[in-house]
């Protein structure tokens, strides 16, 4: 119970994060860009498509289709991580992706697109903007490759 406990304190912690820093740049950034610092500006963005804007222009059909298939993929890999809990497993990096993931989606009805506001660059090239939820993914996914590959590693 302490160990879903954690896990539940995890996911309201990073989706907030993300929904609050959200509500911050719809308010604050969306005619204003900010310098934090030379490599670093918070820019305002709509992405109506996925990572990195992909399939962000291929139109309203596009869009739903695209939606829909996110929402698939939420309510399978929240499947997973629950029988992965269930099983003893540990699901932090999960929540990490799934928190990331429903904020993000979360944006796309509310919104109709996602909220994008970091711009991150250096020496003219620019990484696609993207937001707290998006590093939480990256977070997460990252985590559970290293933790693959470090059981396979030990089972050799």
């Amino acid at each position: 119970m302490r160990k879903a406990f954690k896990y539940l304190l995890t996911f309201i912690a990073i989706f907030s994060a993300d929904r609050i820093t959200k509500w911050l740049a719809v308010k604050y950034l969306r005619y204003n860009d900010i310098t934090v610092f030379s490599n670093l500006d918070l820019s305002f963005t709509w992405n109506r498509g996925v990572t990195w804007g992909l399939f962000g222009r291929s139109g309203n059909i596009g869009f739903y289709l695209l939606s829909a298939l996110v929402a698939v993929v939420i309510i399978f890999f929240g499947i997973y991580t629950f029988v992965q809990h269930r099983e003893g497993e540990t699901v932090f990096f999960e929540l990490f992706v799934l928190s990331g993931a429903i904020s993000n989606f979360f944006d796309r009805i509310y919104y109709g697109a996602v909220v994008d506001f970091i711009d991150f660059h250096v020496l003219g090239w620019h990484w696609p903007a993207f937001n707290i939820a998006d590093a939480c993914i990256v977070i997460g996914v990252g985590g559970i490759v290293l933790r693959g590959l470090l059981c396979a590693f030990r089972k050799k």
